[in-house]
């Protein structure tokens, strides 16, 4: 008789667990709660996913029926379930793809890649990451800053401060304690300056910068000058900056901000949705109801195919599940499996998502 025992790969279970909750929103009868019980006590490690993700997930009423079915980890607050249908899924989420566009190319968004180009000095350098890429950097002072696809940052670092400029795309940054030095980020007309602490930096639609605070303090300084005008260096190598502050603002831990709204108010997020919105930083992305046209303009962030949907209604589908870079071919499978979406490649790099009812030859 063998002693071995095969620990569940996390995948599987990742699998598994969103197949529960698709069928947990459908309704389980009797031989399915039994099979579900079956499958949480196999492994310590089902619980434990499955139950993350019905954390994450929010906003099912049906989860009001778990604490009489099983026993939770903690309790969990039950809201209100969404009217419109729901996609639950473990797909990989769309990447990179050759020059020739197969619905089968994969991409590992796990991979350390990144461009750096060395400037003035070995304190000021450029880091940059390609669509679908992402890179951890740990910087001269110590701190660690993870990119996210599509970004560029650069350095500026002297013996009295510290200078991140983020050009474009999305940075999670953890500041190594300096009193002697503070530690500027730049984005846009913004200067964050961190106190000891970790956020997450974001340009979205251009011109606006969420800014979510996940351990510590930081002051957000809105200045009034051009984002091209940065602090010079003096002969000195000192930085100066002469732009008038126009607003200060304090956040701390659980802090969410959009600058450049129109209501610039900083708002109370849980511990769950800043999982939900770091879990890029794993290689996930995570929905928990989003409309099809948001999450599509989101995956769209780390491919360079285009996606079009045909149907308005097919926009306000609404969307839940984990998605992983890798597998177009299992996002558009489950799209056709759930909702009857079909798909038509146009050229190397753009998909038409249509109705059924409204597939062409």
């Amino acid at each position: 008789m063998s002693n071995l025992y095969q620990l569940p790969n996390k995948e599987e279970v990742l699998d598994k667990a969103s197949y529960w909750l698709a069928e947990l929103e459908k309704g389980l009868d009797h031989q399915k709660e039994i099979e579900l019980g079956e499958w949480l006590n196999q492994a310590p490690i089902n619980k434990e996913i499955f139950f993350e993700l019905t954390g994450m997930w929010d906003k099912m009423d049906s989860l009001s029926r778990l604490k009489d079915l099983f026993p939770l980890p903690v309790d969990r607050p039950v809201q209100k379930q969404f009217g419109a249908q729901i996609i639950f899924a473990s797909v990989l989420l769309i990447a990179v793809f050759t020059s020739v566009f197969t619905l089968t190319d994969t991409f590992n968004f796990e991979s350390e890649l990144i461009q750096v180009t060395e400037l003035k000095n070995d304190a000021e350098q450029l880091y940059t990451t390609n669509i679908g890429e992402k890179s951890t950097i740990t910087l001269i002072d110590g701190s660690q800053l993870i990119l996210n696809t599509n970004s560029s940052i650069k350095t500026m670092f002297t013996e009295d401060e510290r200078h991140i400029y983020l050009e474009r795309g999305e940075i999670n940054v953890q500041v190594a304690h300096d009193k002697s030095r503070p530690f500027f980020v730049h984005a846009g007309d913004n200067i964050v300056e961190a106190v000891g602490t970790e956020f997450n930096l974001e340009i979205i639609d251009g011109q606006k910068i969420e800014l979510i605070v996940t351990e510590g303090k930081v002051l957000v300084t809105v200045i009034d000058r051009p984002a091209s005008d940065r602090p010079k260096t003096d002969s000195n190598n000192q930085t100066a900056v002469t732009n008038h502050k126009k607003l200060t603002i304090t956040m701390v831990e659980g802090d969410k901000i959009i600058l450049g709204s129109d209501d610039e108010k900083v708002e109370r997020i849980t511990a769950e949705d800043i999982k939900v919105n770091l879990s890029w930083r794993g290689g996930n992305l995570f929905f928990r109801g989003e409309s099809l046209e948001k999450i599509i303009k989101e995956i769209e962030r780390y491919t360079q195919v285009e996606f079009e949907i045909v149907d308005e209604d097919l926009k306000r589908i609404r969307v839940a599940g984990l998605f992983k870079a890798g597998d177009v071919k299992g996002l558009l499978e489950t799209l056709e499996k759930n909702f009857n979406v079909t798909n038509k490649k146009i050229g190397n790099n753009k998909i038409l998502l249509s109705n059924y009812s409204d597939k062409t030859d």
